[in-house]
């Protein structure tokens, strides 16, 4: 690939024709941004947008998505927060990596993989101060069943995906009870809902590339496990946060490139 800019044009999506995007969500289904968002995210994930190229001002994505141009700013602003566009001043947006082509593994329908990245977010900004309470708070029992979930999701060989999937659940889920605080033990509830949707993703991988992304997150695990052994709350803070960082990474890695 050259160093040189890439327009974008109509074989991308980006020209007169909005049927190109798909239809305009009803007003009350979602947020605008989320359409938006997901839109341009399902074009580069399928290479439509490829790395180098130039995106079309923003007064014109508003115009071809018929919406507001703070609306397209805000999904502008989550994609380059997410890394997949930079920013150049006086220039404009150019697409800096693909996302992995895995996303679209989910089928999701409207909406999900915008919700599932916001829950991510999410769960970084709570689950890390969760694990830093859960150090200072946890009982011998909660820890007990903690190393129970790590080692069931350490045998991924041996056991199913679901299993291996609610072992994760029951981790993190067994971390908010140790607050001993009902809101972080509801909240986490929730947005693990959203998370599932990533194990899902990760079951689409090959038996070998599988197992290479459950050994990574064990090996995450453990380190948010023996912080909390330890009683460290910041250590703990810092490795459950480095934790779901790193998840976002994974799910908007660099595109896979064994086409």
């Amino acid at each position: 690939m050259t160093n040189e800019p890439v327009e974008s044009s109509n074989r991308f999506g980006f020209g007169p024709k909005l049927s190109e995007f798909g239809s305009v969500p009803e007003r009350n289904t979602r947020h605008l941004s989320d359409y938006v968002y997901e839109n341009i995210l399902e074009k580069l994930i399928s290479g439509q947008l490829d790395a180098g190229v130039k995106l079309p001002p923003e007064n014109e994505l508003a115009r071809l998505f018929q919406v507001s141009r703070p609306t397209v700013r805000q999904a502008l602003s989550r994609l380059q927060a997410d890394g997949l566009l930079v920013s150049r001043k006086g220039s404009g947006n150019y697409v800096s990596r693909r996302p992995s082509t895995y996303l679209m593994n989910l089928n999701p329908g409207e909406g999900a993989i915008s919700q599932m990245l916001k829950s991510h977010e999410l769960r970084i900004a709570l689950e890390g101060d969760a694990a830093a309470l859960a150090a200072a708070r946890r009982s011998s029992d909660e820890l007990a069943k903690m190393k129970s979930a790590l080692d069931l999701q350490a045998r991924s060989a041996s056991i199913s995906n679901q299993e291996v999937s609610r072992a994760d659940m029951i981790f993190h889920e067994t971390i908010a009870n140790a607050t001993r605080n009902s809101l972080f033990v509801d909240i986490i509830k929730s947005v693990n809902e959203a998370a599932k949707n990533s194990w899902i993703m990760w079951t689409k991988l090959s038996s070998n590339e599988y197992e290479n992304v459950v050994a990574i997150v064990v090996a995450e695990h453990k380190k948010v496990y023996d912080a909390i052994a330890r009683q460290d709350p910041d250590r703990a803070r810092i490795a459950m946060r480095a934790h779901l960082s790193t998840a976002v990474d994974r799910m908007l890695g660099v595109a896979d490139t064994g086409e």
